[in-house]
């Protein structure tokens, strides 16, 4: 049997193989920020496609850190929609984690109605946006504690802290972003701080057997952003704090999902992060970022890059991916790497592959 294809554990959490969905926002969440039919079939279809472990994508951990169509967990109202997706997705045979984040500056008042909150303010900001101090912080890492209590209420087997991809957590500890004198900034050791509590908090609040995950990104490839030294450093404290597993990205938003991916040498371009990930930490390792051919995949564990092969885009286009290449038919993934599939994310709506949908146009089949 490959590699990829063996039973692999978190913690506690025993999952059919080394794949996982890694968290993309679905879009098309309810008012009230509650969990839709469509977030809900389609992580279904990706259990019943055979994903080891399905992380559900970016749910809020409060109203002002939330976007259009992405689904919320900050409230208990909310848990009987997230309920009916753990469901599904267990009566499929599958497990599944929530990603849990904050949109930080990365949102507007006209998306949430509220004032958004920075982790330092730029004096062209507005005055919709409020720098944080340190009630604010305090209450929004409350807000992750309880997030994850919700999320284990309503059948999530694990949760993920979203640190990457300039999102909340990922601005706290960038250099760029936090420039504050107080305990939360200025050195490393103080930028690691309140995500190294909150992940401590979080720990204490579910107990030692949930498994907690991490998404960070290990390098931000700009001036001032995070570097890869940096992002092991403050990594090797999250797992101490009670991090289980780790899933190795890179990059802000908008540039983290690579175009044309068309050949081997382009699979896997955050193998090297990855590898420098899992030479130096004692948990497993995802690596994520451009995974389109099994025989890759394979290679990746083999050659002990990383210990479990995350895809998004992949299973947008085939959910029923892992099942097909697990029964002989190991053609490269359908997906093309145009990013059309995330187009619909502007507007609030659901998330779909655009080069599918318009071969199935074509071809009267919708």
């Amino acid at each position: 049997m490959m590699k990829v294809f063996e039973k692999k554990r978190i913690n506690g959490l025993e999952l059919a193989n080394s794949f996982v969905r890694s968290a993309t926002a679905e879009g098309a969440s309810l008012p009230n920020d509650e969990v839709s039919k469509h977030h809900t079939a389609t992580l279904a279809a990706l259990a019943k496609g055979g994903v080891g472990l399905i992380i559900a994508g970016s749910a809020s951990v409060s109203p002002e850190g939330g976007a259009p169509g992405i689904a919320g967990i900050y409230a208990d109202s909310q848990i009987e929609g997230h309920r009916r997706t753990t469901d599904a997705v267990h009566a499929g045979g599958g497990k599944i984690a929530l990603q849990i984040f904050h949109n930080g500056k990365m949102t507007s008042k006209a998306a949430t109605g509220l004032t958004v909150l920075a982790v330092s303010k730029d004096n062209d900001m507005g005055d919709d946006v409020k720098e944080m101090d340190a009630a604010d912080f305090k209450r929004i890492g409350e807000a992750f504690v309880q997030a994850t209590v919700r999320a284990k209420k309503a059948g999530y087997d694990a949760v993920q802290f979203h640190v990457a991809h300039g999102y909340f957590l990922h601005q706290v500890l960038s250099p760029m972003d936090n420039r504050r004198t107080d305990e939360y900034g200025g050195t490393l050791e103080k930028r690691i701080r309140f995500i190294a509590e909150s992940i401590a908090a979080t720990r204490k609040a579910v107990g030692p057997d949930y498994p907690l995950l991490l998404k960070i990104s290990s390098e931000d490839f700009i001036e001032g952003g995070v570097t890869l030294e940096d992002a092991l450093e403050a990594t090797k404290q999250f797992v101490a704090a009670g991090i289980d597993a780790v899933e190795t990205s890179s990059g802000l938003a908008g540039d983290i999902a690579r175009l044309g991916i068309n050949s081997f040498a382009k699979e896997a371009y955050n193998r090297k992060q990855a590898a420098y990930f899992k030479e130096n930490l004692s948990v497993p390792v995802m690596l994520v970022g451009g995974l389109r051919s099994l025989d890759v995949a394979e290679i990746m564990l083999k050659d002990g890059v990383a210990d479990f092969i995350s895809l998004s885009r992949p299973l947008i286009a085939e959910p029923d991916l892992i099942n097909r290449w697990k029964s002989g038919s190991t053609e490269k993934a359908f997906c093309k790497s145009c990013n059309g599939c995330f187009k619909p994310l502007m507007t609030g709506d659901a998330v779909v592959c655009s080069v599918k949908r318009a071969l199935e146009k074509k071809n009267g089949t919708t």
